[in-house]
Order: structure tokens, then C-alpha cells, then sequence
């Protein structure tokens, strides 16, 4: 093996061709003789940046023959939020790239050096739960976090518009299954149920009320509770199922407003006469 201070990633080619970025491989197997021959008779340069333009544009062959040519799975170069190569293909909803690339050893739990993202938590913003499955039985960490302290539970909460209910429900069945921590909050004090309970998503507070140690009357930062959050939003069945629960209607927040002052902020005087019963 042939190092360099500047790179420090430097193994042998054919002919000696120095091949910037390569995995740790001592001696240079056929396959990976043979990538590289591909490469050179198509005078693709063996760089870290042209491996990760064909990452960036979802060429899953030419990313399989960079990697059987021995790249490095993991470089960060080139790319301005310092995105790794498995952070990319997961937000494109490459899969058989991710595949690729988790094959040869890349870090399921990989952070951009800029923006902090990883993996898991790219794949379930785009409520991918097949790749988010695939992430997660390679070793991603279902808690693992960004910079404001959102989990990968935290970020799929959020629906998408085109996404029927029980596609969402079984993303975050996996997570919980996997091991998120339904009790976890963020940097603003904000948990799960709170952002279920904001979403007016009645099968996620459902679910996140059966979950052991999750605290109906938490409260964020700003003193406010899943039951504030779903009298705003006014739909009975989650204000029911959060009183079913335990919650408690005439906890305040910073403000001193509670549950049925949301509700009425929000013009929605049937549930605000159910809070204001249930606090009697």
C-alpha cells in the first residue's frame, strides 16, 4: 500500500496508476483491474470528484464500477454542503445506488460536514420506507440527530401530500421498531406527539399514546402541550384521545393560554366547549 501526507488515500492501480480516493485495499484484485481498465477505455478520470458527479447524477453503473475499481464509498469532496455520497444517492431515492454504496462499506450514519444531515434522516424526509429500511439494517442509528436536535422520528412525522395514511404509519411503525425514542425532544423541547398533535395526524398520536414513557402533558420550551397544539387545529378525535390519555386541559403555557384558548384561536368552538367541559 502506497500512501501520501496529502491525501492519505493512495493505492496501487494497474501500471502504478495512483488512484485518489480508493477504499483500503492492499493488493488489486481482478475485479478491480478490470473497473479500472473499464474506466480508462472510457477516459473517465479516476477522481473522488467525477465518482461523486456520477453519485450526483444517478448513474448507478458508472458508480458500481468506480467502487469495484476500489473508491472510497465515504469521500466528501467537491460537493458545497460537504454531502457524503450515501446522503446524496438517499436524497435522489437512489436505491440501488445506496445499495452500492452500503455494500462497499460506506457509513450509514454519515453526516454532511456542512449542514449536519445524515442518511436516515434524508430517507425518511422523503418518507423512502423501503431505504430507510435498508439504512437501518446496516446500522444507522434510529436517534442519531441534526443540529437543532431532531431525530429521524422527529423529521417523518411531518406528512406528505401525496402519501396515504398507512404508508405513513408503517415509516414510523419502522422507526419504532428499530428503536427511536418516541420520548426524545428536540433543542426547542418539542417531542413527537407534540408534532403529530400540530399535524392533525390522528393514527401517529394514536400510535405515539401506546408508546412506553411518552408524557401526555410535556411541555416544549414555550409551556405548550400536545393538547394546545390539537385544540389549534381543532379535530375532536385527537383532542378526545389526548383527554383519554390524560391530558390535562387546564395546564398553561408561557402565555397563560391553555388548551381551550387555543382552540378558540383557532375558531373551533366545539372542541373549546369539550375542553372547557372536560377542565370543569
Amino acid at each position: 500500500m502506497i500512501r501520501t501526507p496529502i491525501t492519505g488515500l493512495v493505492c496501487l492501480g494497474l501500471a502504478a496508476t495512483l488512484f485518489v480516493g480508493c477504499s483500503d485495499k492492499a493488493v488489486p484484485t481482478e475485479q478491480q483491474a478490470n473497473a479500472i481498465q473499464q474506466l480508462e477505455a472510457q477516459s473517465i478520470p479516476r477522481t473522488q470528484e467525477r465518482f461523486l458527479e456520477a453519485v450526483m447524477q444517478d448513474d448507478a453503473e458508472l458508480v458500481r464500477l468506480f467502487l469495484d475499481a476500489g473508491m472510497n464509498p465515504d469521500v466528501t469532496v467537491l460537493d458545497k454542503d460537504g454531502s457524503t455520497p450515501l446522503n446524496i444517492a438517499a436524497d435522489h431515492e437512489q436505491m440501488e445506488i445506496v445499495r452500492s454504496l452500503l455494500k462497499e462499506g460506506a457509513d450509514p450514519d454519515g453526516k454532511d460536514t456542512v449542514t449536519g444531515h445524515r442518511p436516515l434522516h434524508t430517507a425518511v424526509f422523503h418518507h423512502d420506507t423501503e431505504m430507510a429500511k435498508l439504512l437501518l439494517n446496516h446500522g444507522a442509528d434510529p436517534n442519531a440527530t441534526l443540529s437543532r436536535g431532531r431525530t429521524p422520528l422527529a423529521v417523518a412525522i411531518a406528512p406528505r401530500p401525496s402519501e396515504t395514511v398507512e404508508a405513513h404509519v408503517q415509516l414510523i411503525q419502522l422507526l419504532l421498531d428499530q428503536g427511536a425514542d418516541p420520548t426524545e425532544s428536540d433543542a426547542d423541547g418539542r417531542t413527537a406527539l407534540m408534532e403529530a398533535a400540530s399535524y392533525g395526524e390522528r393514527e401517529l398520536v394514536d400510535l405515539l399514546l401506546h408508546q412506553k414513557g411518552v408524557k401526555v402533558n410535556r411541555q416544549d420550551d414555550n409551556g405548550v402541550t400536545a393538547l394546545m397544539e390539537a385544540a389549534f387545529q381543532g379535530d375532536p378525535e385527537i383532542v378526545g384521545a389526548l383527554l383519554s390519555a390524560g391530558a390535562d386541559p387546564l395546564l398553561k403555557d408561557d402565555q397563560r393560554q391553555a388548551a381551550a384558548d387555543y382552540a378558540r384561536r383557532g375558531d373551533h368552538e366545539e372542541v373549546r366547549m369539550m375542553l372547557l367541559k372536560a377542565g370543569s
